[in-house]
C-alpha cells in the first residue's frame, strides 16, 4: 500500500509478503515490472532453503487474483 512500504527483509524460518494495493489503499494493480523484482528477490530466498507465501489483499478492482497470478508465473519462470 501507498506508505507502508517496509524494506525486504527476512527475519525468520520462512518468508511471508503482503501486497495491499499498488497505487491506492487496497486498490490498484502491480506492474509485471514491479511485480518481477518481487519475483527475483523471493526466487532468491526460495534458493535459500526458505519457504515463501505471498499475499494478495483483496480489493474493488478485483486485481488480486490477476496479480498473484502473474506473481506466480514470474515465480516459475526465474
Amino acid at each position: 500500500m501507498p506508505g507502508s512500504a517496509t524494506a525486504r527483509e527476512r527475519v525468520g524460518p520462512f518468508v511471508y509478503v503482503r501486497f495491499h494495493g499498488a497505487t491506492s489503499k487496497y486498490g490498484g494493480g502491480y506492474a509485471v515490472d514491479r511485480l518481477r523484482s518481487w519475483a527475483e528477490w523471493l526466487n532468491a530466498q526460495r534458493d535459500g532453503s526458505s519457504d515463501v507465501y505471498a499475499y494478495f489483499n483483496h480489493d474493488v478492482g478485483g486485481h488480486a487474483p490477476r496479480d498473484a497470478v502473474t506473481l506466480r508465473r514470474l515465480l516459475e519462470v526465474g
